[in-house]
């Protein structure tokens, strides 16, 4: 993914990196995405009146999984963790472990873009097909991934001050409407309910896998771990704020009969004559971040199937797997159908590849790091009483023969 070549004057440019806070836009654009859609909704339907405690909790334990990796596998950060793990865990291992992480990030971005262009179809255009959102999209977003990794991340970081200024003012606006008392209880279904629904929805928070999988795309590493707490935190506390305010604003939100709550949100808006009927804006961020997101997740299919099968080229891959996201996205018949299956699989699941797995990786790397180390310190000693030992046979001949010597 890093490049060199030359200005025409001796000077070496270096391409493939960058800097911290486009690298943490990149990522919390990409893990809050789905506020955009119907996740706010299903979360308040499982923990009630406490959803938005359940983003804070599961950011809780993805920044204590990222200080474990990052304690344990600190000498990596310098090089691609694929790359590592080819050292440790020799390449017939990393090849399908590539290849799943591309699988998973094709499938997560065929549903996404079907339901994305669903939920265009339910609230903005309804009369036009779900075959010509689904084309158009994916032509922007095959373009935006061509773009490169430093292009995704630029484009983020415009992007993100944009959308963070439109979800403040699409947060505040519609507190005319906001009931404290609907907040309460306040822990919803319980503690332990709310603490299963915390560990359940570690999967919304990919950055872990994802800052491991680039950390060596960062000019200076030094800051990897800076990159993983700004992206966790800030992606945490934009779901709670969300969660927050349409839980207080729709009595009917522990329901989950609002099917898509930032719109809902933007509709409500009311402060006077003039400032009312905002869903246009709203509606620029939701497909600036539906762009992001897919561009990105398309970005990371074809970069670790690449990977998976040592070609020193992704993007003559792109064309092949934005066609299979076009078909994979029409497989489910109906929005319905997509939301059941990301419900019951993605979110119910992912931990074990966003947490479980950066976790068990980097666990089983350090063991055979010790091992190996054992090992040479073992060689080591063994070598250096070997050298003694034949110094001291050395040393005693020579004294035998000093003693014959004398004795003749």
């Amino acid at each position: 993914m890093s490049d060199q070549s030359t200005d025409g004057k001796g000077v070496v440019l270096r391409t493939g990196r960058v800097g911290t806070v486009e690298l943490a836009a990149l990522l919390t654009v990409y893990g809050s995405t789905d506020i955009f859609l119907s996740f706010p909704s299903r979360l308040a339907e499982h923990s009630a009146q406490g959803a938005f405690f359940t983003p804070l909790l599961s950011a809780v334990l993805m920044l204590a999984a990222l200080f474990v990796v990052f304690l344990l596998q600190r000498s990596v950060a310098k090089r691609n963790w694929l790359e590592s793990l080819d050292e440790t865990l020799t390449p017939y291992l990393t090849m399908p472990l590539a290849l799943a992480l591309s699988c998973y990030f094709l499938l997560q971005t065929a549903l996404n873009a079907r339901e994305f262009s669903e939920t265009i179809i339910t609230t903005v255009l309804p009369a036009t097909p779900t075959s010509i959102i689904i084309l158009l999209l994916l032509l922007t977003v095959f373009y935006y991934a061509m773009a490169g990794y430093e292009g995704l991340t630029r484009v983020s970081i415009l992007l993100g001050g944009v959308m963070l200024v439109g979800l403040i003012v699409l947060t505040l606006l519609p507190m005319t409407w906001f009931r404290r008392e609907l907040l309460f209880p306040i822990l919803g279904n319980g503690p332990l309910a709310l603490a299963k629904s915390g560990f359940r929805n570690t999967g919304e928070f990919p950055q872990l896998l994802l800052i491991m999988i680039l950390a060596a795309t960062l000019r200076n590493h030094k800051h990897t771990l800076r990159v993983g707490i700004m992206s966790i935190s800030f992606s945490a506390v934009i779901m709670s704020v969300v969660l927050l305010v349409f839980i207080g604003t729709f009595a009917s939100a522990v329901t989950g009969t609002v099917p898509f709550p930032m719109y809902q949100l933007a509709r409500v808006i009311y402060v006077g004559r003039y400032v009312q009927r905002l869903e246009s804006v709203f509606v620029f961020l939701w497909i600036s971040a539906a762009v992001i997101k897919l561009g990105f997740g398309l970005w990371l299919t074809g970069y670790l199937y690449a990977h998976a099968f040592r070609m020193p080229l992704y993007r003559p891959l792109l064309p092949m797997f934005i066609v299979l996201i076009y078909v994979l996205a029409f497989l489910p018949p109906d929005l319905p159908t997509v939301q059941m299956l990301y419900a019951n699989y993605f979110e119910k699941y992912s931990w074990i590849v966003t947490l479980a797995l950066p976790v068990g990786l980097a666990l089983i790397a350090r063991f055979i790091q010790w091992i190996k180390s054992r090992r040479h310190r073992k060689k080591k000693r063994g070598s250096g009483k070997g050298d003694e030992e034949s110094r001291e046979s050395g040393t005693a001949r020579a004294r035998s023969g000093f003693r014959k010597g004398v004795l003749r």
